[in-house]
């Protein structure tokens, strides 16, 4: 990554310095407004605005000159890689502590921040589902009690969210300004929801993460599985006169135990076999294609089919009979549950 910092100077013109003292003079004129209304003093009815206390000039002069330092940061073109430099990178990478006392704090800032944005989405979908499916005043009677407890707990968590948010923003700002966070800024209780969630969201990622890696390996688990079933004649041969050539202490010896053939050969995971193998075989294809043929009512002699044009016919025939079945099953769900909720 070239940085342009010392091609380019980030300076100060005067429109920039004009500019800035104008958002001074905003500042000092907002912030003292929020001390008449008594939210600096912590009085009992503080609550005038939602908008925060104002930073001072030098900390939005801090922030802006990081942004342009990123923005100016170019892509070079790809260099030379060395394995034994990637190999050190990945020794230092797993050596190195991923969870700091100095960015400890972020990471629970950006936690507590999305999640508040998730609150915000889960609660407007369940207004939505309330004004789209309980239109009736029997259905309002029994699931209303339900849907104002699950509405409090996601008011409860964002609530929850915000003021630690609210809190670890303090970290933001020491990391812009270059100063240290204070000893007590996380609590026992942040690391507690964090871990909680990290441990759920790592194991519902488990599955799909096995399901990928699978996929990755598929094709080599396919040619494993062909060589297992099929020797070549020349290593027939060479074990041939190996069992010619060996002496008799080796003959009389006892053979190995056929069960133990497995464990000598590559060991292979249940997760990869359990896939469906890719096959573009049309004799293997067939019981399958008539299987699905006759699950879909579609009348087709597989008998015929030979060539790519018979395969082009059976691929609209098949495309025709699907999108029918389709649009049948829509007019259903329209008719009887889309109608129902609309009356």
């Amino acid at each position: 990554m070239l940085t342009m910092d010392e091609v380019y100077k980030i300076t100060s013109t005067e429109r920039t310095r004009m500019l800035e003292r104008e958002m001074a003079v905003q500042l000092s004129e907002l912030k003292s407004e929020i001390e008449e209304q008594g939210v600096l003093s912590g009085t009992a009815h503080g609550a005038y605005s939602s908008v925060p206390i104002p930073k001072d000039i030098s900390y939005f002069r801090r922030e802006r000159e990081l942004t342009l330092r990123k923005i100016l940061q170019v892509a070079e073109s790809k260099p030379l890689v060395i394995q034994a430099d990637v190999m050190q990178r990945e020794l230092e990478s797993c050596l190195r502590r991923e969870y700091t006392p100095e960015n400890l704090p972020l990471l629970l800032l950006q936690y507590y921040t999305e999640r508040t944005a998730q609150l915000v989405q889960s609660k407007y979908l369940h207004v939505l589902r309330w004004r789209r499916f309980c239109q009736l005043s029997k259905t309002m009677e029994q699931l209303y009690p339900l849907y104002k407890k699950q509405v409090g707990y996601i008011l409860q968590e964002y609530n929850d969210a915000v003021q630690r948010a609210e809190r670890l923003s303090v970290a933001r700002e020491n990391f812009l300004m270059g100063k240290n966070n204070p000893p007590h800024l996380v609590t026992q209780e942040d690391l507690t929801i964090y871990t909680r969630w990290l441990v759920c969201h790592l194991h519902s990622l488990r599955t799909i993460h096995q399901y990928l890696q699978a996929l990755q390996y598929l094709p080599i688990s396919k040619a494993l599985s062909f060589s297992d079933y099929q020797v070549p004649e020349v290593e027939q041969e060479n074990e041939d006169v190996s069992v010619n050539d060996s002496s008799p202490s080796v003959q009389d010896s006892a053979p190995p135990d056929p069960k133990d053939a497995n464990s000598l050969g590559p060991k292979r995971t249940d997760a990869a076999f359990s896939l469906p193998q890719h096959t573009t075989d049309t004799q293997e294809l067939k019981p399958q294609l008539e299987l699905l043929l006759s699950h879909f009512c579609i009348p087709y002699d597989l008998q015929e089919l030979r060539d790519s044009a018979k395969e082009m016919e059976l691929f609209s025939l098949v495309l025709g009979a699907l999108l029918f079945k389709f649009h049948f099953i829509v007019k259903v769900i329209y008719r009887e549950v889309i109608v129902t909720y609309i009356r």
